[in-house]
């Protein structure tokens, strides 16, 4: 299960990323801007550009690589 994972960032990056959960089902029109058609998908956004999308249930090392990389930029 993903959302644990997220939170557990969400602690670790406190005061240096923001994570936000959006439902799909009540944002489809966001969903569709950012070609979310599968869940869980984790998108990056740095400047108000998505800069890197994983979809699907990754390990937290893989999504910190991400976050880690895009903070790196």
């Amino acid at each position: 299960m993903v959302s644990p994972v997220v939170e557990e960032l969400a602690q670790e990056y406190d005061g240096t990323v923001d994570f936000v959960k959006v439902n799909v089902d009540d944002a489809g029109e966001l969903a569709s801007q950012y070609n979310v058609f599968s869940i869980p998908t984790l998108a990056l956004f740095k400047d108000g550009k998505m800069i890197s999308q994983q979809v699907g249930a990754a390990s937290k090392e893989s999504y910190k690589k991400m976050i880690d990389r895009a903070l790196a930029t």
